[in-house]
């Protein structure tokens, strides 16, 4: 399993990171195509299962 993302991680070459880019594309639960992964890391949380969303073979953020 790939280690949690912290949101610090920068995106090369850009005054950017992950944590902006999340709160970018999360902005508006209401309308938001992403209420399913609320739901997930929700039912997660209740059930005390933490686990990482990453899929082998899919792009990574590479950590310096």
């Amino acid at each position: 399993m790939s280690e949690r993302l912290t949101g610090d991680e920068p995106f090369a070459g850009l005054d950017a990171s992950v944590r902006d880019f999340c709160s970018f594309v999360l902005s508006d639960m209401h309308g938001n195509i992403h209420r399913g992964c609320l739901a997930e890391i929700l039912v997660a949380r209740v059930n005390e299962y933490f686990p990482s969303r990453v899929h082998p073979g899919r792009l990574r953020v590479l950590r310096e």
